[in-house]
């Protein structure tokens, strides 16, 4: 995780700014921002996935080709 504003969760656990860098995510793990939610994860150096409000995302697979 890089950034974390609002309403975020990760497989109902919530997701704070405090454990933005700590937190990583894993295959088959989701992470969902609520109403006013939004949230950046690194996926390889100088490439971010970011999403907004009401969407949902889960990783199928973490590694450094082809993300």
């Amino acid at each position: 995780m890089n950034y974390v504003e609002g309403q975020v969760s990760s497989n109902g656990e919530a997701v704070t700014a405090q454990s933005v860098g700590p937190i990583a995510l894993h295959p088959g793990q989701a992470l969902e921002p609520g109403s006013n939610g939004y949230a950046e994860v690194l996926l390889i150096p100088g490439a971010f996935l970011r999403v907004g409000p009401n969407t949902e995302f889960s990783l199928t697979a973490v590694g450094l080709a082809d993300p």
